[in-house]
């Protein structure tokens, strides 16, 4: 992430949502236009009880965030950075800690199901991390670094959920609360909802667990909107009602039919262009899909593969759904494209290149240097 630092700095006259923070002459960070909301709600997080309050419908990370930022004021304040700083640092420890839980999850994947030494592993990590999305968001107060997270715990529920010896239920239930919470957090945990209930029916868990779990999963979010109703406040989530994420196909429903059919080709269209940037990560995965479907069919359609295709699936029906459009969201793509080209460069390429691991550093490497001294994007 240090690299990007070094990144080139924003023209004079170039507009973008944030400011541009200098690091001395040669180094310095986009500060993005949300982060000083972050800071604010998390200094004062009775804010997240006004009447459209934007970071109402996450207020589990603006508690973290508020937790951090005051447990780092005192030390802070010593070198003479004011509580605003303090929080501010308190949600670049959170990008920091999603780094290490992303590098964690993608390890224990690529240990279990390949046989790819430390070096091969850590190029996978850089091809998963090396992007616009930490370019941009880790250097400032967001959530998009969740981008990156979210799609491993799909994968890892998934793989717990149809281990050969069951999980019990009491740890299944505990699990469903955790996720029930995750949803005050982010709302992509909304892919994590998806799919630990998939699995739950692809694997035939009896029917009294499985309500069991749908019920804790929405607790937490019942729970927050009765302390908002008692506290006089209608529940507001600004995602769905500024920007319609979801609720356009609602919208154009009720104009007519012949509105949808247009709307959804405008948005498709707008969608696909998004993809330009995970392009790579594409190309890469089509090369080592094509080789392995060549060698072996059965390696194609093995356990973790199948999760990651299913997942892929959902993910790009779901960001379609959405109906907001920016280059960094289909990097939510990339967690299970980096599995899935892992799973096939271990089991087919090295089979077929005994020097392969150099043309991995070399695709690593060169990814890595064109998203560090390209220009933008600053928002």
């Amino acid at each position: 992430m240090v690299p990007f630092l070094f990144s080139p700095q924003p023209a004079p006259d170039q507009q973008f949502c944030g400011t541009f923070y200098h690091i001395g002459r040669q180094a310095g960070f986009v500060i993005n236009c949300d982060s000083y909301e972050y800071a604010r709600v998390s200094v004062k997080p009775s804010c997240l009880f006004e009447p459209h309050s934007i970071r109402q419908s996450r207020p589990l990370f603006i508690l973290a965030g508020s937790a951090l930022g005051y447990t780092l004021y005192p030390l802070l304040s010593l070198f003479h950075f004011n509580i605003y700083y303090a929080h501010f640092a308190g949600y670049l420890l959170i990008n920091l800690l999603l780094v290490f839980a992303t590098l964690l999850l993608l390890d224990r994947l690529l240990t279990r199901f390949t046989s790819l030494f430390a070096l091969e592993r850590s190029l996978i990590a850089i091809l998963l991390l090396s992007n616009v999305v930490s370019k941009t968001f880790f250097w400032t107060a967001h959530q998009q670094m969740f981008i990156f997270l979210t799609p491993l715990l799909c994968i890892h529920v998934v793989l717990w959920l149809g281990t050969a010896d069951r999980p019990r239920r009491n740890a299944i239930l505990v699990v469903s609360l955790f996720i029930g919470l995750s949803m005050l957090v982010y709302g992509n945990f909304v892919l994590l909802v998806i799919s630990f209930l998939a699995a739950m029916l692809r694997y035939r868990y009896d029917m009294r667990t499985a309500l069991l779990s749908l019920a804790l999963i929405a607790l937490p979010s019942l729970v927050w909107i009765l302390i908002l109703r008692l506290n006089g406040v209608t529940y507001y989530n600004h995602e769905v009602s500024y920007y319609r994420q979801f609720i356009w196909v609602a919208d154009a429903m009720q104009v007519s039919w012949p509105a949808l059919v247009a709307k959804s080709a405008a948005y498709w269209q707008r969608y696909l262009f998004s993809f330009s940037s995970i392009s790579v990560l594409f190309a890469l995965l089509l090369m080592a899909g094509i080789i392995a479907a060549i060698r072996t069919r059965a390696v194609v359609l093995s356990t973790l593969p199948s999760v990651c295709l299913c997942l892929l699936l959902l993910v790009f029906v779901f960001l379609y759904l959405m109906g907001y459009y920016e280059e960094r969201l289909p990097f939510t793509l990339a967690a299970p494209l980096a599995v899935l080209f892992a799973f096939y460069y271990d089991r087919d390429i090295k089979q077929l290149l005994p020097y392969a691991w150099i043309l991995l550093m070399l695709a690593a490497v060169g990814w890595h240097l064109y998203n560090v001294t390209r220009y933008g994007p600053f928002s």
